[in-house]
């Protein structure tokens, strides 16, 4: 959640201070409980709700030739975790896998980094995955 008080020292009392809550969904979790109270409290409060939406978490199925060839590339079973990633918007074009190099407890912080190491064993992964999605 973050709450923006428009650069106003936090002990002063804003006019407008909207918050903007990040909530990444599962498709095979059941939310409308939360939604429901969520909404319910902002009318409790008297706060004014707007909700925005992403696309649709990119979880394709275990059994999707895409998840079989990662999981045959990297030796590493698929798993689904709770982060944002554009494939929520580009699966509209084509089947998404999110793989990559680097650890998500550096992303999106001031260490931001992927080893150099990381990287060069990445390059032969993309290969196999590309060479054999060509065929």
């Amino acid at each position: 959640m973050v709450i923006d008080n428009h650069g106003t020292a936090v002990n002063v009392t804003v006019v407008q201070a909207p918050v903007l809550i990040k909530f990444r969904r599962s498709r095979r979790i059941d939310v409308s409980g939360i939604e429901a109270a969520v909404r319910a409290a902002a009318d409790r409060a008297g706060v004014e709700l707007t909700e925005r939406r992403e696309g649709t978490p990119p979880e394709l199925p275990t059994d999707h030739p895409l998840i079989r060839l990662a999981e045959n590339v990297t030796g590493k079973p698929a798993a689904t975790a709770p982060y944002g990633t554009d494939a929520s918007e580009l699966q509209d074009i084509a089947p998404c896998v999110i793989l990559g190099p680097g650890t998500i407890a550096t992303a999106h912080t001031p260490r931001e980094c992927v080893a150099l190491a990381d990287l060069a064993a990445a390059v032969p992964i993309f290969r196999r995955m590309l060479s054999a999605a060509g065929t």
